[in-house]
């Protein structure tokens, strides 16, 4: 039997509130605490973080599986990409697939809540969306780019009282 994919929104539901992102092995391990069912970190993710993004995508709301990194590398694996209509196809440009990733989870970030911070990321992913917010800037040949608000450290005037709209529902609808 495959992960619940309630649940696995769940355990990445959490992570985004947090703002941080987890290898496939902290996924196991939490979604084991979660359930109590224990799923090993390789070869048993892929389909039902699929599944997921499709459901998500069909509600309007981001790739959540965005959070979840290859711990060699710090970003999703090949299969992250195109796994749902709301995930492209990976682009071969290692500048513009960082890009693209920093996208997506900014699409989420923004909306759940106050801006986040690099505070919860690796020195490995911190230098990753860094380099793609650099990049993508130096594609658009600019420099007041919306992806760097992902990283900045909130401002009192990024802290407004506006209302945000709630990306990710507490319970799906699935």
């Amino acid at each position: 039997m495959p992960p619940n994919i309630s649940d696995l929104y769940g355990v990445l539901r959490a992570w985004a509130v947090a703002r941080r992102v987890g290898s496939y092995t902290e996924l196991s391990r939490e979604y084991e605490i979660r359930t109590g069912d224990r799923f090993e970190p390789h070869g048993n993710w892929d389909g039902p973080l699929g599944e997921l993004n499709r459901r998500l995508h069909a509600a309007g709301v981001p790739a959540l599986s965005a959070l979840v990194v290859l711990n060699e590398k710090q970003e999703p694996g090949d299969r992250f990409w195109g796994c749902a209509l709301n995930v492209p196809a990976r682009p071969k440009n290692e500048g513009v697939r960082l890009a693209e990733w920093a996208r997506i989870v900014q699409t989420f970030m923004t909306t759940t809540g106050p801006r986040p911070s690099l505070e919860g990321l690796s020195g490995e992913q911190a230098r990753k969306v860094n380099q793609a917010i650099a990049f993508q800037c130096s594609l658009r040949g600019q420099h007041g780019l919306r992806i760097p608000q992902l990283i900045a450290r909130p401002s009192a005037s990024s802290r407004s009282s506006l209302p945000r709209k709630e990306a990710l529902p507490a319970r799906p609808d699935w």
